[in-house]
């Protein structure tokens, strides 16, 4: 018995290494053919490299002295919260966010004591955020630090802009119009500093701003206490403003820097392996590298000169019949070919996933210049009265009197100027129009729904005559 004991001990003994063996060669054989698997789906999409020059574009470097986000981060620390009655909403006049809108539109003394109040307690922050607003450089996060685990928060500094347009409203009504400019010029360039090295965030953030800004500038010029030289300086204010605008390039390129960062992390640490071993975070760059390089290849074209917009669910962009060979860029549906997305593939859906609304986005920055379009026009209109003593017949006398070096387009139309009017009654001003979102002009008659961007419709500027 004893030496059956000991035979079977030593069998035991001897079989054990060998199950180590085979474990391990199992576990060698799955990772191999992950790896291959991988090797092979990369195989048959194009690495095209990345889209644009990353090294140069990350290397922005804005000493904090210079960098507007230094001061907003220090008013956001003094800040103030709205007040619970306007946050929660409420009757319009007590304490709502309608009335905000209503004195935007109205003036001063409509104002209720919440915001009144609200306006007061945060003075120090608002001083210290309108020095932010002088800086001509802004960086809230560098572009290669963006990620998941490090968004931007323009939230307080964007509440502060708003209460910035709170106190335009009251120096205006209860001192000289005038000093009122002070508070709009910054809520103007806090809205295009907000956009720079920033992802499609920051800039719908600073269009969202810029959008808040505009009829109560509007309104603002047509005070008659205001003198031809005030709405000169507010004039070469705004274009000098509009000069600090970042290219809508720019803004996709550091949304794609925060796509290639999350891909990253979701691979990163030991979490990560299999989708590494399987080649995911390879084919998730190499997806990315073909879409941005279609986008930014008409990114900065005026929407009346971009080539069509096509794709199965992704907005991709034709190749022009002029464009120069780039291997770079490829069609739309020869990026949806390489991406799986005819296969309804797991990595088109991820990447789906990864990208952001191109539409809305490209929608929303259309809109933007329609509206600084509208904006400069009614700054020179109301320039042009005050030295005129009317509205002109037509926009190009803007640019025969030296107000204007062109008439902008409208970013909605085919390239033709900016819609305009000036009504046969001298006591109703003019009006500003784009033919909007759906490209249709309605001669400035029917105006688009204030409340659905996409509406059918104008978008109407009235210039009001001075009063």
């Amino acid at each position: 018995m004893a030496t059956e004991s000991k035979s079977t001990n030593r069998s035991s003994s001897w079989r054990r290494p060998l199950r180590g063996r085979s474990a391990l060669l199992l576990t060698l054989f799955l990772v191999g053919s992950l790896a291959l698997l991988g090797w092979y789906r990369n195989a048959s999409m194009p690495d095209v490299g990345e889209p644009f020059d990353v090294r140069s574009f990350v290397s922005v470097s804005i000493p904090d002295d210079r960098n507007a986000f230094t001061y907003y981060r220090g008013a956001t620390e003094l800040f103030v919260g709205e007040p619970a009655t306007a946050t929660r909403g409420g009757p319009q006049g007590v304490g709502s966010r309608d009335n905000f809108e209503e004195t935007m539109e109205k003036g001063w003394p409509l104002a209720n004591d919440d915001y009144r109040r609200w306006l007061s307690a945060n003075r120090p922050a608002l001083d210290l955020w309108r020095r932010g607003t002088e800086c001509s450089q802004a960086l809230e996060i560098p572009p290669a630090e963006l990620g998941l685990l490090n968004l931007p928060d323009c939230g307080p500094p964007r509440r502060l802009a708003r209460l910035s347009l709170l106190e335009a409203a009251r120096v205006s009504a209860e001192g000289p119009p005038a000093e009122a400019w002070t508070w709009y010029r910054a809520a103007l360039r806090f809205s295009r500093h907000v956009g720079m090295h920033a992802a499609t965030l920051g800039r719908l953030v600073g269009i969202g701003a810029h959008a808040t800004c505009v009829d109560p500038v509007l309104r603002w010029s047509s005070r008659r206490e205001l003198t031809a030289s005030n709405l000169r300086q507010a004039l070469a204010d705004v274009l000098a403003i509009d000069g600090m605008t970042p290219p809508l390039s720019d803004n996709l390129k550091a949304e794609y820097l925060f796509c290639c960062a999350n891909v990253e992390e979701s691979t990163a640490g030991w979490s990560g392996v299999a989708l590494r071993l399987t080649g995911y975070r390879e084919r998730m760059h190499r997806s990315l590298n073909l879409i941005y390089a279609n986008w930014l290849s008409q990114a900065d074209r005026p929407r009346f000169q971009r080539t069509a917009a096509a794709g199965r669910e992704w907005m991709l962009f034709e190749i022009g019949p002029a464009a120069r060979p780039n291997p770079k860029v490829l069609s739309p549906a020869e990026i949806e070919n390489r991406c799986g997305l005819p296969e309804h593939s797991t990595e088109a859906a991820l990447v789906s996933l990864l990208m952001p609304n191109i539409v809305s986005f490209f929608e929303a920055v259309d809109r933007e210049r329609a509206r600084q379009a509208a904006l400069v026009l009614g700054l020179a209109l109301e320039l042009y009265h005050r030295e005129h003593g009317q509205f002109p017949a037509a926009l190009d006398e803007l640019v025969k009197e030296r107000y204007l070096k062109s008439i902008p387009a409208d970013p909605f139309g085919h390239g033709e100027p900016f819609h305009y009017r000036r009504e046969a009654d001298g006591r109703q001003g003019a009006v500003l129009w784009s033919v909007w979102s759906d490209g249709i002009d309605q001669h400035g008659k029917i105006e688009a729904d204030r409340e659905r961007e996409a509406a059918t419709g104008d978008k109407i500027f009235r210039i009001a005559t001075p009063r």
